[in-house]
């Protein structure tokens, strides 16, 4: 299993002092049972028994409408089984149905994936196509922040007229042995306020380190109050390969090239 470093950078620094008290308020291992929706979800939709009853069931509807003939609801049934809903003797079944609990995508999502979280509470407001941030509880465990329009709207294609870019700067640096992504928590929230852009670190040698900085896009087309709770699941960051954080407070920060210009504001 391939390590990654981090540390608390900025005004958090303290906390490298005693980092397992702090780490899981930003980010863990997104392990299956933290999803609501996947502690809920039953393995199976459906059960043998109760698949081979509901088939008897309508197999002498089907007797009593004339659509079947007794002798085949016989011989089929002759060969099932009504314990494992599978045919003896020929390739009938009443199998059970299984349920997206056992998609693979989904669990070797949640195995190479961390869950990045807001630290802390935030309210903010949509107005007139504006944003305005009422409270924030601790700007140093959180900053929120956008790129400017000029760098992903144009005046001839309309892609992202009503969003807004907003950055979550968590004071986190890490240094990572392998390629990884921002996604959607797509599992872990039931209805996103914040749509996260798809990001792609394909060479984390190139750039040394990183920080902890999901980048979403905002809707403003319609007024309405936000609130983020501590605790709450901003994004999903998967990697290429199964990983575990390991605290290093001396790793060296490395620059590399911005081909964004820093964003223009920041929210506090």
């Amino acid at each position: 299993m391939k390590k990654i470093q981090y540390r608390f950078i900025n005004d958090c620094e303290v906390m490298n002092i005693s980092p397992n008290n702090y780490v899981d308020m930003f980010i863990e291992p997104c392990v299956a049972n933290s999803s609501n929706w996947w502690k809920s979800l039953n393995i199976f939709s459906t059960t043998n028994k109760g698949n081979y009853i509901s088939h008897w069931k309508q197999s002498s509807k089907d007797f009593e409408n004339q659509k079947r003939e007794a002798e085949s609801i016989y011989n089929e049934f002759n060969f099932l089984d009504a314990k494992s809903g599978k045919g003896i003797h020929n390739n009938n079944e009443c199998s059970d149905t299984r349920t997206a609990k056992r998609c693979a995508g989904i669990l070797d999502l949640f195995k190479n994936s961390y869950l990045v979280k807001s630290p802390i509470e935030v309210y903010m407001e949509v107005r007139n196509r504006s944003i305005n941030v009422i409270h924030q509880a601790n700007y140093d465990m959180l900053r929120i922040s956008m790129h400017p329009e000029y760098q992903y709207k144009t005046s001839s294609h309309n892609l992202f007229e009503n969003k807004v870019s907003m950055k979550f700067d968590l004071p986190i640096a890490f240094q990572s042995p392998c390629p990884f992504i921002f996604l959607p928590p797509t599992f872990h929230t039931k209805e996103p306020t914040f749509e996260v852009i798809p990001g792609v670190i394909s060479d984390p040698g190139q750039y040394k380190s990183q920080t902890l900085t999901p980048h979403t896009f905002l809707d403003i087309s319609k007024d309405r109050d936000i609130h983020i709770k501590a605790g709450d699941v901003i994004a999903y960051v998967w990697f290429t390969e199964k990983t575990k954080l390991v605290h290093n407070p001396d790793f060296v920060m490395h620059k590399f090239r911005r081909f964004f210009n820093k964003p223009h504001k920041q929210y506090h």
